[in-house]
């Protein structure tokens, strides 16, 4: 179970198997959606501030979660590979919060008439232990429910993503790291007598100099595919944003962040074409209190 203060609410809550066959494993409870490489991540382990724009236009504001179950398997295999699918209820008591689905109360009906009115998501994993200081992580991830645009209308995303991390652990210098996370996802949803189709991205690079320095540089985009009416979508065509972050870590369970962000934005909606620039900076402490599960990769 794991709750976040700031935002006065419950993260997460899940029941967990620890002795199914075959290398199955199900989890039941209100969860993140197991979609790419951060929506999964709980808030406090993000090295930034912010989510990138990509992450808040197609998961959510913080993550993509629900109330629902889920099913993997690890597959006995020379690396490992992990297939896992999750259902989400979408009744307005589950609190599904996310950005590219609607809940059942927006169907024609007006309620949840079945398993066809969840949201499903797919993920495949795959680990690979390069070497001693070299390790790889490549994702697929699919989802797929109620638009949240047209009643009725269907949703669709799709995402990859890679994660390369080098940590020269065989010179023992184990407190030094740098990693590069690589993110894409497209989205297809029914809007009123149109479809929506959008996509965006990022690059991270995260440096970790010491157990107490660690610096972040991110780049990403998002945007239109095809346009559509600006009156039926307050969506922007393009935007891009770029972050530079610092993070000191006195302790193992606390964090002082400063982040400074360069972007753009269309105030207007759609098809204005009239971007604007802004600057943001961001500072952050973050402690933590009690023991906390070990991170996946």
């Amino acid at each position: 179970m794991y709750f976040e203060i700031s935002h006065l609410h419950l993260e997460e809550a899940f029941l967990t198997t620890t002795s199914l066959p075959f290398g199955l494993q199900a989890r039941a409870g209100y969860m993140n959606a197991a979609f790419g490489r951060q929506n999964p991540r709980h808030v406090h382990t993000w090295n930034f501030v912010n989510p990138p724009l990509s992450h808040t236009r197609f998961m959510g504001e913080e993550h993509f979660s629900g109330l629902g179950a889920e099913t993997s398997v690890l597959f006995p295999l020379p690396w490992f590979l992990t297939v896992g699918l999750q259902a989400f209820d979408t009744k307005p008591k589950a609190h599904l919060r996310t950005a590219s689905f609607g809940t059942s109360d927006y169907t024609k009906t007006g309620k949840f008439d079945g398993p066809e009115d969840c949201v499903y998501i797919g993920r495949i994993k795959n680990f690979f232990a390069l070497s001693h200081d070299w390790s790889l992580n490549i994702g697929l991830s699919a989802a797929i429910g109620h638009s949240p645009f047209s009643p009725d209308g269907r949703s669709e995303v799709f995402g990859s993503d890679i994660y390369l991390k080098w940590r020269p652990i065989s010179s023992g210098r184990d407190a030094v790291a740098v990693a590069l996370t690589l993110e894409y996802i497209g989205r297809r949803a029914q809007i009123p007598s149109d479809v929506l189709l959008d996509h965006g991205g990022y690059a991270q690079v995260d440096v970790q100099s010491s157990r107490q320095w660690m610096f972040g540089l991110r780049g990403g985009y998002t945007g239109l595919l095809e346009p559509v009416d600006g009156s039926v979508l307050e969506l922007d065509d393009q935007q891009w944003r770029t972050g530079f972050s610092v993070t000191h870590m006195p302790t193992h369970f606390s964090r002082v962040r400063m982040q400074y962000d360069l972007g753009n934005f269309t105030p207007s909606g759609v098809g204005t074409g009239n971007n604007e620039i802004y600057h943001a900076v961001f500072f952050q402490v973050e402690v933590g209190i009690g023991k906390h599960a070990a991170h996946s990769f």
